[in-house]
């Protein structure tokens, strides 16, 4: 896993947990209060601590289901970027390989043409006369 996915879910759960604990505060304040005014209390109160109660849950089930699911996913994503480094870096390797065996070919190429050439001169400038036979005997040229 990357180091920059793991301080970004580790930010994340301590962000969510920080959250959960400044809302519970508020309605831990808010339910003293209310029992101190002898079970007197207003509505805003209730939909405070309903609300915060309702972003614990979310957030609880969201890490419970979520979570294991995101770093699967994660996890799948670096598995794939470490294959994908591989495939480029075993492709980087064949393609010196074959350019080596390219340009040890066209060397190759390069010398034999230039000996046709320097025979074919000596072959034109020569006095003598040059045949060429087959094995048969047949005179080619």
């Amino acid at each position: 896993m990357q180091p920059w996915t793991v301080l970004y879910l580790a930010a994340l759960s301590i962000l969510t947990v920080f959250l959960v604990l400044v809302g519970w505060e508020f309605v831990i304040e808010d339910v003293i209060g209310w029992h101190l005014a002898a079970g007197g209390g207003d509505e805003s109160t209730h939909e405070r601590w309903e609300g915060i109660v309702t972003a614990t849950i979310a957030c609880v089930v969201f890490w419970t289901f979520a979570g294991p699911v995101l770093f699967r996913i994660i996890a799948e994503r670096n598995r794939a970027e470490r294959r994908l480094r591989e495939a480029i870096d075993t492709l980087d390797q064949n393609v010196k390989i074959r350019t080596v065996e390219l340009e040890n070919e066209i060397t190759r190429r390069t010398r034999s043409e230039h000996a046709l050439r320097r025979l074919a001169s000596i072959v034109e400038t020569s006095a003598d006369a040059i045949t060429a036979m087959t094995l048969d005997g047949i005179i080619t040229s």
